[in-house]
């Protein structure tokens, strides 16, 4: 059986690789930058891989993270406040299509 619609799933640990300060620092749109330039690695990566892919694809990010110890330590190093880290990662509880702007 052919699977039609795969679905690529992306794992990050939050505690261990941070966006960039900059991305961080401009809130939903960085969250929204930051989520292009992952989609962006990963079809690059499955297309060097020669995975063909048909169909329709979904790909879903998933970010663990300790939210009260990364915001203090974004915070204490100035990169971004707790509102701009909630709203960076806003961006990724919603369904949208991040190929697109």
């Amino acid at each position: 059986m052919k699977n039609q619609n795969p679905l690529i799933l992306c794992v990050i640990n939050g505690d261990e690789n941070i966006f960039t300060g900059e991305l961080l620092a401009q809130g939903q749109q960085g969250g929204r930058t930051a989520a292009q330039h992952l989609t962006k690695a990963v079809a690059e990566y499955l297309a060097n891989e020669n995975v063909h892919i048909f169909g329709r694809l979904s790909f879903w990010i998933t970010i663990f993270y300790n939210k009260l110890e990364l915001a203090g330590v974004l915070k204490g190093n100035s990169i971004c406040t707790l509102e701009l880290l909630d709203a960076f990662l806003s961006v990724y509880g919603t369904n949208v299509s991040f190929m697109q702007d």
